[in-house]
């Protein structure tokens, strides 16, 4: 028998709105990273060069996974959109139902 990690050992529970606060922070995070970047570009303090280097790096991975997770989150509630759309159609006696989804401009760093 292998040993697998035990779920509870693995995952914890984390309430919506602290997450929620979370990614808002990281996204300013990522503001002011971006303008101290933009204003070290032009000094010529190797100081101030290289700490908004070293900024970078360390805002770089929690803005990755951030976009990451908020991309999958969506992803998971697209996948429940034809079940949903099945059971409607079921509780209103209707044969088919046509919806239209439109696109929802989110935070992005592409930089």
């Amino acid at each position: 028998m292998r040993n697998q990690p035990n779920i509870a050992d693995s995952t914890i529970r984390v309430e919506v709105g602290l997450l929620d606060r979370l990614m808002n922070l990281v996204g300013e995070l990522v503001l002011t990273r971006n303008q101290i970047l933009q204003f070290a570009g032009g000094s010529e303090n190797k100081t101030i060069t290289s700490s908004s280097q070293r900024l970078n790096l360390i805002t770089t991975e929690p803005a990755r996974k951030c976009h990451e997770d908020a991309h999958a989150a969506d992803s998971r509630r697209v996948e429940q959109i034809p079940r949903v759309v099945r059971d409607v159609s079921h509780s209103l006696a209707k044969k088919s139902i046509c919806i239209w989804m439109a696109p929802r401009r989110n935070w992005t760093d592409d930089s």
